[in-house]
Parts: C-alpha cells; sequence; structure tokens
C-alpha cells in the first residue's frame, strides 16, 4: 500500500486522485510562498515551472526545501513509499494558461508499482483561476508510455467536458493524482498568477525511471534526480544524455495512445451502462 488509509488508497486507486485537506499547515504555506516570491515571477501568461529556466544549483535547493516541507505531511498519509522531485508549477493569466488534459511522464513501472503528484496550491484555486480538471478513473484505461521523446496525448477540453470532473480546492490542501490519469487546467481568468508546489511519491520498492524511444526498441534509464535536472534538458536539445540502460524493451504501437483510441475507450468505459453497473474493463 502506498496510503497509510485503506479508504484512500481504495479510492486514489479506482478513481486515479485524492483530495486532502489541509495537508499543509499556515507555517507551511508562508514557507513555501517565501521561497516562491523570491523567484520574481511577474508577467506570465503560461504554464512555468522553475526547472524550465533556473539554474541547477537553484533547483536543486527548490527540490529539496519543497520535499522537506511536505515530509511531516507525507510521513502522515502515506507509508512505504518514496518522495521525489520537487518543484513549482505556475499558472499564468489568460488563455495562453491552459494546461491541456493529459498524462505526466511514466517514472515507474506502473504495471508494477504507483506514482502520484502532490499538488498544494498556495492560494485558493477554482474554476476562475484554473483548478485542477481530471477525468476519474482513466488511470486504469490504458498502457501508454510518456516520456521526453514519446510524446505524450494531448485532449482538448471540448471534447470530453461530460467525463470532466473540476477539483476546486483550499490553499494548502492537496490533490494527489496518478501520473497515469488524465488532467489539466483551464485558463486563468484572473489578473493573478496561481503558484502550486508539488512532490512526487512513489512506491518505496520502485526504481524511478525514463523511458527513451530508441528506434523500434525503447531504452529503460535509471532516473535519479540528477537526470531530470540537467538530462531531459539535453534530450530537448538534441543533445545525448548521460544515462545508464537498465533495461529495453519492443516498442508497440498500443504505447502511444491516439486521439482515437482514446476516444473510443472513453465511451466504453464511461457508458450509461458500465456506470450502473459498475462494470470494470
Amino acid at each position: 500500500m502506498l496510503f497509510k488509509s485503506k479508504k484512500l488508497e481504495k479510492k486514489f486507486r479506482k478513481e486515479g486522485y485524492i483530495i486532502i485537506p489541509d495537508f499543509l499547515t499556515n507555517n507551511d504555506i508562508f514557507q513555501l510562498t517565501t521561497l516562491y516570491n523570491s523567484l520574481e515571477i511577474e508577467h506570465l501568461d503560461e504554464i512555468y515551472t522553475n526547472i524550465k529556466d533556473r539554474d541547477t544549483v537553484l533547483n536543486e535547493k527548490i527540490d529539496s526545501f519543497l520535499k522537506t516541507v511536505f515530509q511531516p505531511s507525507l510521513e502522515h498519509y502515506f507509508s512505504n513509499y518514496n518522495a521525489g522531485g520537487g518543484v513549482f508549477i505556475v499558472k499564468g493569466t489568460g488563455e495562453k494558461s491552459e494546461s491541456t488534459l493529459h498524462q505526466d511522464w511514466n517514472i515507474v513501472d506502473e504495471k508494477k508499482y504507483l506514482s502520484c503528484c502532490v499538488w498544494c496550491p498556495l492560494v485558493d484555486v477554482d474554476e476562475s483561476n484554473g483548478c485542477l480538471q481530471i477525468i476519474p478513473k482513466s488511470n486504469n484505461w490504458f498502457n501508454s508510455i510518456r516520456s521526453s521523446n514519446i510524446r505524450p496525448l494531448f485532449i482538448n477540453f471540448n471534447k470530453v467536458d461530460k467525463q470532466l470532473l473540476s477539483v476546486p480546492v483550499k490553499k494548502g490542501s492537496a490533490v494527489v493524482f496518478a501520473h497515469n490519469v488524465f488532467h489539466g487546467s483551464k485558463p486563468n481568468y484572473t489578473e493573478i498568477i496561481r503558484p502550486v508546489a508539488t512532490v512526487s511519491v512513489i512506491s518505496k520498492d520502485a526504481t524511478q525511471i525514463h523511458y527513451l524511444k530508441n528506434e523500434d526498441k525503447i531504452d529503460i534509464v535509471s532516473a535519479d534526480k540528477k537526470f531530470f535536472l540537467t538530462e531531459v534538458k539535453k534530450i530537448h536539445e538534441g543533445q545525448k544524455p548521460d544515462v545508464t540502460i537498465i533495461d529495453q524493451i519492443d516498442y508497440k504501437e498500443e504505447y502511444s495512445l491516439s486521439n482515437d483510441n482514446f476516444i473510443k475507450t472513453l465511451k466504453k468505459n464511461t457508458s450509461f451502462l458500465n456506470r450502473i453497473l459498475g462494470i470494470k474493463l
């Protein structure tokens, strides 16, 4: 189990997310807000994370600080876990601030282990400033692989309005969502940018990995903190990353989720009959 509570574990596995009110204390929020304010982020119209353009030393400081602040609450709610990367995710203002529905990168073997994002806003969030939107149970529908060179599928909100769940929460609450559940956020229509502190959590026995497509093969590489802070940038810039290959598998088309397959699977799993009978497909 990843959670100490069997009830939370059951809901997380079934729905792909849970909400934990008051996950952070007022002092936690103050400390995180102070660090966030030191980044001096002002005029922003898109989604931003400190990994994007801050130097490695600062990103390591942010990672360490976020995990330290989160630690007491992580210990309270999680068991048999390891804490992964900590980053600020900031939503700008206006139409470009939309984060289209998607799945996050795999960071563990999802057939064996669980991984999730602990998403804690530093301000109250609702539909006016772009709270999370989630498609419940979509974490159980696909066997996709998502990485720096295996692009995740992005879905427009207007295609799934009936299946979307809006997740407004107060500052300091945690939305804990599986990396493979479809999630995103609509534009922030206020004039104030929306900061969120996040930390990843994975099953304790899991090796943190990254998938790299290599022609008709997929290299499974070890992905420690250094990999995400330095090597991913090299991949995006077309450089050869310094990686340790721990396994290799054949590439299959099913790993790259198509729009048609998504819509077909969505309709199948959210049909009226299946909702009534509770059929698990």
